[in-house]
């Protein structure tokens, strides 16, 4: 079977017509282009000597690293969390199970069709790149590796999404649980670091939870970009692809095992939430009295029928008492 099947071609077809997407590529070449002349005009461009167009460089790159991660890690999981659940919603994934396509090939397909439409958004900031290349300071060292961590990101992102989206009912809940997983993974590490610093937890909490806080430090694209950028300034550049390396790794192997479960899981998860679904209706009538709807059926709706309400899972709900455990405690 080739990796990439009927279903890559047709979320290619249907990603193009969605005015949303290019809405949203404008939008961040439109950032960039501000955060470019924002910092162009913080200096006087009528006498720019070679001190203060390095330094314009450096306002810049370090900005547009940071941007894109901020946009990658916004945008990713809006455009990847959905895609299994959608087929879920809209009742259309029976047909996908009827047909001679894999667990493996469904997931697969998903996954590189969502990985091409967020590179599309991160190859928008290219172009001005290098344009702004052209006045020189900007390492071709530094920008293989912030491009390095840009894509390793991306995959790790969209896989963690398309994961998720097999265990959820709706498009907007694997969305929601994707970014509840991703703050608890990646902004909850670096509030525990500083307790950690500041002598706020006990001892015994400490030895507890910091193997696993630093692991997450390790592999947190943030966190890496930051010292990576640190260091590569500072001249460490063994040191900043160490630790660029490791990031890697423990992203890629993430990957791996989100989009192995999600293999093995897409077909078993739906069957169980059909057949649990089905049980369910069943016991709602016969077990349960229901009136007429009458006269009144807006406030026939609001007692008796189902609300639409997101539904967080398992995962969802504990990255968020995590979450606000950490924000209280703070």
């Amino acid at each position: 079977m080739a990796l990439l099947g009927p279903i890559f071609s047709v979320e290619l077809i249907t990603s193009a017509r969605r005015t949303r997407y290019f809405v949203v590529r404008v939008a961040y070449a439109a950032i960039l282009l501000f955060v470019l002349w924002s910092n162009y005009a913080s200096l006087d461009s009528r006498d720019l000597s070679i001190a203060q167009s390095t330094m314009l460089t450096d306002w810049f790159f370090n900005s547009f690293a940071f941007l894109q991660m901020a946009t990658l890690l916004i945008v990713g999981p809006a455009m990847a969390a959905g895609t299994i659940a959608v087929e879920r919603e809209r009742r259309t994934i029976e047909y996908l199970f009827a047909s001679d396509l894999t667990n493996r090939e469904i997931v697969l397909d998903k996954l590189a069709a969502r990985l091409l439409l967020i590179a599309y958004l991160v190859l928008v900031g290219l172009p001005i790149l290098v344009i702004f290349r052209l006045l020189g300071g900007i390492s071709a060292a530094l920008l293989v590796m912030v491009f390095v961590i840009t894509v390793s990101t991306m995959i790790s992102v969209a896989a963690i999404s398309v994961c998720v989206s097999v265990w959820s009912p709706r498009a907007l809940d694997g969305v929601t649980r994707t970014y509840l997983i991703l703050i608890a993974a990646l902004v909850v590490p670096m509030l525990i670091y500083v307790w950690i610093r500041s002598g706020v937890l006990p001892a015994t909490l400490v030895e507890l939870v910091k193997p696993v806080n630093d692991w997450l430090l390790d592999v947190n694209p943030i966190w890496v970009l930051r010292w990576a950028i640190s260091e590569m300034t500072t001249g460490s550049t063994s040191a900043s692809w160490e630790r660029v390396r490791g990031m890697v790794l423990g992203q890629l192997t993430v990957s791996v095992g989100m989009v192995a479960l999600a293999s093995l899981a897409v077909r078993w998860v739906h069957l169980r939430t059909a057949g649990r679904s089905a049980r369910w209706s069943f016991r709602l009538g016969k077990g349960l009295w229901q009136p007429k709807i009458g006269n009144d059926p807006m406030i026939w709706k609001e007692l008796f029928a189902h609300h639409a309400a997101t539904k967080l899972g398992l995962a969802g709900s504990i990255a968020l008492a995590l979450i606000i455990a950490v924000v209280f405690g703070s």
